[in-house]
């Protein structure tokens, strides 16, 4: 089995685990919590049947790289970044391994990797390359106000800039990344009939607008072909994605 973790892969999983908490999700949305921590989670537990945010030798410790004390994992959140030798970390959201190998090693149950296969865990982690992710929440962004657009991409545009030559200079080289990834969950009212759910049209001419903006943004900034993903979540509800590889 290919378990290789594209963008592509990542969105299509997370926006199905999405769709699979409506519930939860609605809830959040219409008694407007901040909730990018939940977000965080559920992405985390949308591989839960890839990776492993944890692995354990045979006394149950944590298995770390000697260099650094760095956890061993497929997948992690809040991974620290350190950029133009700043002795504060900015976090990137979450991590996934571009292509997770724990689960070869690691005991289903018990997460558990066996004694003789330690050293080769951390061998793998140390060269594994990464997808960075940021998530985003975007509380009802009103389709007929004119900041609507701009301020949708900005939020993009921002999580990226973290990881721009001018802004990290040594992240390539530093943090073997694979991908560098923004989501952003948005919900969307319209102030001239608010009580009317949005049209399917409306919404497509709104999120097609905020594309267009983050892509010639992603031009200017970072001099990579980004690549834009969306999916409505319900008819309000709607997780956009910009992607490039590095």
């Amino acid at each position: 089995m290919n378990n290789r973790i594209t963008p592509e892969v990542i969105f299509n999983k997370f926006s199905g685990r999405l769709r699979g908490k409506i519930e939860e999700l609605e809830y959040l949305v219409y008694m407007d919590k901040q909730f990018e921590k939940w977000l965080q989670c559920e992405l985390v537990l949308a591989f839960s049947d890839i990776g492993l945010s944890v692995v354990f030798n045979d006394n149950y410790d944590e298995i770390t790289c000697n260099n650094d004390n760095e956890k061993v994992c497929d997948i992690k959140i809040e991974y620290p970044i350190y950029c133009n030798d700043s002795t504060k970390p900015s976090q990137c959201d979450v991590i996934i391994a571009a292509n997770p190998f724990l689960l070869h090693y690691a005991d289903k149950k018990t997460w558990q990797v066996p004694r003789d296969a330690v050293d080769e865990c951390k061998k793998k982690y140390r060269s594994e390359k990464f997808n960075y992710i940021e998530l985003k929440q975007k509380s009802w962004a009103d389709i007929k106000a004119s900041a609507c657009v701009d301020g949708i991409a900005t939020d993009i545009i921002a999580d990226l800039k973290t990881y721009s030559i001018q802004d990290c200079p040594k992240f390539k080289e530093a943090y073997n990344p694979s991908n560098v990834i923004s989501m952003c969950l948005v919900s969307f009212w319209d102030s001239k009939t608010p009580s009317r759910i949005i049209s399917q049209d409306k919404l497509t001419r709104v999120v097609n607008n905020v594309s267009a903006k983050v892509m010639k943004e992603c031009d200017r900034f970072f001099q990579n072909d980004a690549s834009f993903l969306w999916e409505p979540i319900t008819k309000e509800i709607c997780l956009l994605m910009v992607f490039f590889s590095i």
